[in-house]
């Protein structure tokens, strides 16, 4: 189907049913709404007002690529800690403990023979590019920084590094050791799609200086099968990359600040026979990016019924673990917090994919979603929502109450959520996503965001009528939840306690 085509679209119901008492007449008619002016005020954090803001910065700030000092003292009964083996630019100083969220379960190396086909594997596999297994993202955030994680992870020879750190080919017995190296873009924007394409990009290059290795090395050819159909291509364009073989002139490219909102520029790779075109969504650009990425995760893999008990237990501000085995699934749908929440920012802990050794944070007397790819009941957890993205299944903890007019937007999100469903396929990239899967999630996020909005906005409307009063908090939050219909009243008191609320409230009354 061609971009000019379009997609049946579903009738959304308006949300009707009174969420305060009938005493309150403006509260009898909600209706779906775009965002109000208050909604805009969006404190810094993971926010749509933080993003705008870092317009300031370039696309990327560092490249980095993480896994095993060739003079490692191997564990072979176990897993090793990471190591960074290169950053570019290599002034720049950042967290040391972003090597544990490359590998948040350590590295484990294997054992191959030096035969062929094993070579021609390692050399030349680029299975990254059709399959999620190797791919991840994470969040880095501190009081000084905050970063987006975007990780591509291959095996290599343990004793050979990458030719732009060290274009020296070691000599391999009949067996050598093969470890996991991660190829990782630290960047302050959720442009994912450019940040994979730059590293696909690097491999690429990787890949044909390697072959250029072996063809000017005839000694080296006896184990390299230099017709393989991996390689193929390196005959028609290697020629073209002569003079375009660093990864400085790659990194170079994109070396960039990303166009103002509502705009678009484009990325040319001259060398590689391609462009890339980088669009900044106008609004909360930063939720957008998001919702395009990872919206896919949750309502693939998670029931519409479960979708909701989601995005219930994250206005109830709950201790949420996400797990999956895929470290791309499990980021990607953590990470789909962040849009699912607007207008609202989660003030607690949000990390993605949960290194091993800081696994204490599981007991943080905090609200928290963590990513974990462990089994989660062999972790001894109570009280904590757990969300098993694995086999669709939940296990609420007591005290959650229902969604106002949770069975509207069930209905609201059917279609849409059918079509990702019917559209979705195993280990999908989004870069892949065609065009009628876009278009569904896309009228997903928009349904979410208007049901969001809806309620956020009039809870803080008739809240403010309150306030003005002369009486204490207590008696404040009292007098409001009398005229909350009884049906809603447990779960908009919680919502009401809620660190997200209190920061959204006081930021619109500012």
């Amino acid at each position: 189907m061609s971009t000019d085509q379009k997609i049946t679209t579903h009738e959304s119901l308006p949300f009707n049913d009174p969420l305060l008492n009938p005493l309150v007449e403006e509260m009898d008619q909600l209706t779906p709404s775009l965002p109000s002016k208050s909604s805009q005020h969006i404190i810094p954090g993971i926010s749509g007002q933080q993003f705008l803001q870092r317009y300031k910065d370039q696309l990327f700030e560092y490249f980095i690529v993480v896994g095993l000092s060739k003079e490692i003292k191997i564990n072979k009964n176990g897993t090793n800690p990471p190591q960074i083996l290169f950053t570019y630019p290599p002034t720049k100083r950042f967290d040391l403990k972003v090597v544990h969220f490359c590998f948040p379960e350590g590295i484990k190396i294997s054992i191959q023979n030096n035969q062929g086909n094993n070579l021609n594997e390692i050399y030349f596999n680029q299975s990254y590019l059709h399959s999620n297994d190797h791919l991840h993202i994470f969040l880095l955030n501190g009081p000084d920084q905050f970063y987006y994680g975007v990780c591509v992870t291959r095996k290599e020879i343990l004793r050979e590094l990458p030719t732009f750190i060290d274009n020296t080919k070691p000599s391999l017995r009949e067996q050598f050791h093969v470890a996991p190296r991660c190829y990782c873009i630290l960047s302050k924007y959720p442009f994912f799609s450019i940040h994979f394409e730059v590293i696909f990009t690097i491999l690429t290059q990787e890949r044909i200086n390697r072959v250029q290795r072996e063809y000017s090395s005839t000694s080296a050819l006896s184990n390299i099968d230099i017709t393989h159909p991996l390689q193929s291509d390196y005959i028609e364009i290697q020629e073209k990359f002569n003079n375009y073989n660093s990864l400085e002139a790659i990194l170079d490219v994109v070396s960039i600040y990303p166009p103002a909102p509502g705009l678009n520029i484009k990325i040319d790779f001259p060398n590689f026979l391609k462009t890339l075109t980088l669009h900044s969504p106008p609004g909360d650009g930063e939720a957008k990016l998001l919702s395009d990425w990872c919206y896919y995760s949750i309502f693939s893999l998670l029931s519409l019924q479960n979708v909701i008990f989601l995005l219930s237990c994250l206005l109830q501000e709950r201790q949420i673990i996400l797990h999956s085995r895929n470290l791309c699934i499990l980021s990607l749908s953590v990470l789909s917090i962040i849009p699912l929440l607007r207008p609202l920012v989660w003030q607690g802990l949000c990390i993605p994919i949960l290194p091993l050794n800081m696994l204490e944070l599981l007991h943080a007397p905090v609200p928290f979603i963590l990513g974990v790819s462990i089994p989660p009941e062999t972790l001894n957890l109570h009280d904590v929502v757990i969300i098993n993205l694995e086999n669709n299944s939940v296990v609420p903890p007591p005290g959650l109450f229902e969604l106002p007019e949770s069975k509207k937007l069930q209905e609201n999100l059917k279609f849409n959520h059918n079509g990702i469903q019917n559209f979705s396929r195993p280990n999908q990239l989004p870069k892949n996503f065609s065009f009628e899967l876009k278009s569904f999630i896309a009228e997903s996020y928009a349904t979410i965001n208007r049901y969001t909005n809806w309620f956020v906005n009039n809870i803080t409307s008739f809240y403010n009528q309150d306030i003005v009063r002369n009486l204490s908090f207590e008696q404040k939050k009292h007098e409001f939840l009398k005229k909350i219909a009884p049906q809603n009243r447990n779960f908009v008191k919680c919502f009401i306690e809620t660190q997200h609320f209190s920061v959204y409230f006081d930021k619109t009354n500012q």
